[in-house]
């Protein structure tokens, strides 16, 4: 068939014929009831979405128009013009961030664009900054104006957070957390909006100075929006690293947005202030700004502007070797042919004053490496021995903190068996999961928002890759809480992070492992286990081996024994948001039989569904949620293995063709001889659910020689697998809470340690900081003496716990 997408790839295609399902009138199809977990307004894009003709994909509730019909829909804004201008920092170190975001206010305010009509967002510490040398100043660039002056600050500190800005976007006031005037967008569906946003970002993810903006959020939100007719068109400009992530899923209805880079990008700052010793702007931001000030407006179109501003990031940043930013855009590509007037005034004057672009390409750096360059320039300057000092600490300690979260983002991915996670860049898909995961992870381990640098995008990267790799919410959230009852991390976590107020104080627990030599199978076994101790052993080190060996008294096991290891061949599901296999299940004849026990995928074939293993090469079925009838479904006959299909699917469509009715199937399968689908299940899996990865299986294992050998064992410190019913010893484990936890956490403080008053207040703050996080109310905390009994800055933390 012929392909109209622009992502469409290489490689053969071919036509298939299919009747259409997907394109239902409203009154024919009720809309499917929301998850649980959805709020009202992701509740009414769902109810929205099957209000025309086709079912759009879940981000896309609105299709765009043609190119002409884009540029004339709702005609021009003929009431007002909405301009959102939101800087998500805070600190000397994000100076460009709010210094990007006054320049824009200024910009606006002189093409005519009225205050009422204009919302800022900014934490508002820079002015005013300690570190500031021109006290009350902030420039965009080297030896510019100052573009602070007359800025309206309408939310500042704590008040700039994810919930307020989208709740102005909405025009919600009552949502908005706040004391005085709530002033937010309330457009119409004649006013257009404009809104530009400043900070850091990772795949899905843009920052605030306290909570995190999700493209789950954002998509819904603008989405929702564009279906219920609240505006007529919207620009959207995102200045953060991996800013098309946050855009490429937007409506392509009368949205259009442009990302200072594309999804696995990274932006960057430059104008580096030697006297200022900080970077005051990103390169994005100050070429749209330059051409917005060089352009007459009302004769500039946004295609005009995405030309120049494309061509010229891209040229600045590669002048540093190995460097790539290319601004990209999406949404309604017909409103390219827009004026920049609609959205930004029309200019007072052909041109606007604007400030010659006189960075040097030697300025541009890393957004990662901002805060690190800053550092070095401090210590550099400070002339105070004892000061230097303290700021190489403070360098280094940033540097410790980064290396103990590549620590702990390992542990997770080993305790769930994706060590690709590590090391694979996947492409935002699963959203929403991604939220879930994220705000466990801020929630139970550190909180990126609260304590800046030291989560990086290449952290958030892994948990992208573990929503994206098949793994279900659950398993990735109780592998990250699971992570903490490593010592080390434990360790880490206490001395480095206790008082940013981001950390879960969770004890380490200790297995002890028990052998039963009394045969039962392995069912029965289990049941012994869980009634007499916590279950079957899981194994999920070398050193859990090491003291299974040890409470064993065996230096090595020369005989099979149960343990908690099993595989659910019944939990197939499809691989488009991870959804239950539902009915009607079109298995062919004897399938699945888990042949060789390593068919954990599913592929088409002419007689029905197989399974087969996930790493043979087979031709693929993907689908593109945004289409239907013949386009729906496209087959790549190039060979791949289920994961790799998978990717490629992700990456060029939606995903690998999720459930086929009937009628369908029936129509698909004359094309194919064998072909992956989205079918997969789960791997073997301990008993508390999380994934099998550490140990070795024995030679030719899993084999699954004699069928439904789904449980395992243990020989020689491998595995393998073998009938449920067979009879042999087993491991049963218990968790083994310490009697006696003590923890010695250095305290800075300003205040007169020697005072009781201050001692106390300390005191007391360590035990509410522990009980909000969860840990038991019997913590004995107490001052302790040194031998030379002079007070030290220094507490011990011990925790009573009943064996």
């Amino acid at each position: 068939m012929e392909l109209n997408s622009p992502k469409s790839p290489p490689g053969p295609v071919i036509r298939v014929d299919i009747p259409v399902f997907s394109a239902l009138p409203a009154h024919e199809s009720d809309p499917e009831p929301a998850p649980a977990h959805e709020s009202d307004l992701e509740r009414a894009s769902v109810i929205c979405s099957t209000v025309g003709i086709f079912r759009p994909s879940p981000f896309a509730v609105v299709i765009c128009p043609t190119l002409d019909a884009a540029v004339d829909m709702g005609g021009s804004c003929s009431r007002r013009q909405w301009v959102l201008l939101v800087s998500g920092s805070k600190g000397w170190e994000n100076y460009r961030h709010q210094a990007n975001v006054c320049h824009a206010y200024q910009v606006a305010r002189q093409n005519g664009v009225p205050e009422e009509q204009m919302v800022v967002m900014m934490y508002d510490d820079i002015a005013d900054n300690t570190e500031n040398p021109t006290y009350g100043n902030i420039i965009n660039i080297t030896n510019g104006p100052n573009v602070y002056p007359g800025v309206s600050k309408d939310y500042t500190g704590r008040e700039v957070s994810a919930e307020n800005f989208l709740a102005v976007l909405r025009g919600d006031s009552a949502a908005v957390k706040k004391t005085g005037r709530k002033k937010v967008i309330e457009s119409d569906k004649n006013d257009c909006i404009f809104i530009y946003l400043s900070d850091h970002g990772a795949h899905g993810i843009f920052g605030f100075p306290h909570s995190t903006l999700y493209a789950h959020d954002l998509i819904n939100t603008v989405n929702t929006m564009s279906c219920s007719g609240t505006f007529s068109k919207m620009v959207i400009y995102l200045e953060s690293c991996h800013a098309g992530s946050m855009l490429d899923k937007l409506s392509d209805s009368n949205v259009y947005s442009v990302g200072s880079c594309g999804p696995d990008e990274y932006a960057y700052a430059w104008c580096w202030d030697e006297e200022r010793n900080t970077f005051l702007a990103d390169v994005f931001t100050s070429y749209w700004l330059h051409h917005t000030e060089s352009s007459n407006l009302s004769l500039t179109s946004f295609e005009d502007q995405y030309s120049y501003v494309k061509e010229n990031v891209r040229n600045a940043v590669k002048k540093r070797r190995g460097k790539i930013q290319t601004p990209s855009n999406y949404g309604c590509k017909g409103m390219l042919k827009v004026m920049l007037s609609e959205f930004l005034g029309d200019s007072v004057s052909e041109t606007l004053t604007s400030q010659p672009l006189n960075a040097s390409v030697s300025d541009i750096a890393d957004a990662a490496e901002v805060p690190l360059i800053i550092q070095e320039n401090r210590i550099t300057k400070e002339q105070d021995p004892e000061k230097r000092q303290v700021l190489e600490k403070q360098y280094n300690n940033l540097i410790r903190k980064r290396m103990m979260m590549d620590e702990v983002l390992q542990k997770i991915a080993d305790r769930i068996g994706a060590l690709g996670a590590l090391l694979e860049k996947r492409e935002v898909t699963r959203t929403y999961e991604l939220k879930v995961v994220a705000e466990h992870f801020k929630k139970i381990l550190f909180n990126w928002e609260e304590e800046q640098f030291v989560v990086t995008r290449s952290h958030l990267q892994v948990l992208v890759n573990l929503c994206e790799c098949g793994l279900e919410v659950q398993s990735i959230t109780e592998a990250i809480t699971h992570s903490l009852s490593s010592t080390s991390v434990m360790k880490s976590l206490l001395l480095l992070l206790l008082f940013s107020g981001s950390v879960l104080i969770v004890l380490p627990i200790r297995l002890k492992y028990y052998l039963i030599p009394e045969g039962r199978n392995w069912v029965d076994a289990q049941a012994y286990c869980k009634a007499t101790n916590t279950d079957l052993a899981i194994i999920k080190s070398n050193e859990n081996m090491n003291k299974l060996l040890w409470d064993s008294q065996k230096d090595h096991l020369t005989f099979s024994a149960w343990i908690g290891l099993y595989i659910n061949t019944s939990s197939w599901r499809w691989s488009f948001r991870n959804k239950s296999l539902g009915s009607p299940r079109m298995w062919s004849s004897g399938e699945p039989n888990n042949v060789g026990g390593r068919q954990e995928c599913g592929a088409i074939y002419s007689g029905g569904w197989t399974d087969k293993d996930c790493s043979s090469k087979n031709s693929f079925v993907c689908f593109d949620d945004t289409k239907s009838g013949p386009e729906r479904y496209i087959n790549i006959s190039d060979g791949m293995s289920w994961h790799e299909a998978q990717s490629y699917c992700r990456q060029y469509y939606t995903d690998l063709t999720n459930t086929l009715d009937q009628t369908e199937y029936s129509t698909v399968k004359r094309f194919y001889n064998l072909a992956w689908i989205g079918l997969f299940r789960d791997s073997w899996m301990w008993v508390d659910k999380t994934t099998f990865s550490t140990l070795s299986w024995i030679d030719k294992q899993p084999d699954n020689r004699l069928n439904n050998e789904n449980c395992g064992f243990l020989n020689n410190s491998q595995v393998g697998d073998a009938l449920c019913s067979d009879v042999m010893p087993f491991f049963c484990y218990r968790e083994i809470t310490r009697l006696k936890q003590t923890v010695r956490l250095k305290i800075q403080s300003t205040d007169n340690m020697m005072d009781s008053d201050v001692k106390a207040a300390i005191l007391e703050q360590i035990k509410l900081k522990m009980r909000d996080h969860g840990v038991a109310d019997n913590i004995t905390v107490k001052w302790i003496k040194q031998p030379n009994r002079m007070m030290k800055k220094t507490t011990v933390v011990r925790r009573e716990v009943l064996p």
